[in-house]
């Protein structure tokens, strides 16, 4: 009885574990790449000329 109720509890917690492992395997990752490679790149799907002044705005709104 004891060896079945082991067996339930090491099973049900494989996902939780596995979970756990994947962020922190993720946040490592982040945590270990230059800032320079973690740019944000933002696709537009139509594209339209913009100004300097609406560039400027965009700019400090992302920047924030």
């Amino acid at each position: 009885m004891v060896g079945v109720l082991v067996a339930v509890a090491l099973l049900s917690s494989t996902p939780l574990y596995s979970k756990a492992l994947d962020d922190l395997g993720l946040a490592h990752a982040l945590h270990e790449k230059p800032i320079e490679l973690l740019d944000v790149h933002i696709h537009a799907p139509y594209y339209h000329p913009v100004n300097l002044e609406d560039y400027q705005r965009e700019r400090e709104f992302i920047d924030r």
